[in-house]
């Protein structure tokens, strides 16, 4: 088995999601990629977004999300957190615009299956880069770039974890030139 499909070390970049994007006929499979790239969330977290969930107040969106998992004694821990975009992201628009096509606030945004998200992930990838990448691939790119651009506590929260070694796969060690 090729070792991209073992280890996440391919890291996606935001080039490589727009060639995926440019492959798209579907306004819904667009959405669905560029909601994955700029939330970092799983595909669990994203069927259940619904476009109440969607906030825009001035030049800012808000994202609600809901982590769902389970903790100790097998009960669910249900943690909410909102994340905010400039309005004028490119992914951000392209979530809007097929956010405007619902009209039922309640439902869902993707009327879509886990298995169906990584069909559509894989087909596409396959097209542009050459070889298959999961859903799991954008978080963990995503992940990583914060990790490099952001503190801790700030991962975590995007993440949606309350614990800091459930990020420690996102931090990569990089070499630098130590000035003394």
């Amino acid at each position: 088995m090729p070792e991209y499909l073992t280890d996440i070390k391919f890291r996606v970049e935001d080039i490589h999601i727009d060639e995926m994007i440019s492959e798209c006929k579907r306004l819904r499979d667009q959405a669905i990629i560029s909601f994955l790239w700029v939330s970092g969330c799983r595909p669990s977290e994203m069927l259940e977004f619904c476009k109440k969930d969607i906030f825009f107040l001035e030049d800012k969106v808000h994202f609600k999300l809901v982590t769902k998992k389970l903790g100790r004694g097998g009960r669910f821990k249900v943690n909410e957190r909102t994340l905010v975009f400039n309005s004028d992201n490119r992914w951000i628009q392209i979530i809007k615009e097929y956010s405007e096509l619902m009209s039922n606030p309640e439902v869902p945004l993707f009327k879509i299956s886990d298995r169906a998200i990584e069909y559509i992930i894989t087909k596409v990838s396959t097209t542009v880069l050459g070889f298959p990448l999961a859903p799991y691939h954008f978080r963990h790119s995503r992940m990583s770039k914060l990790a490099e651009t952001k503190g801790l506590t700030q991962l975590m929260y995007f993440k949606g974890s309350a614990d800091a070694r459930s990020v420690s796969a996102y931090l990569h060690g990089r070499p630098f030139e130590v000035d003394l």
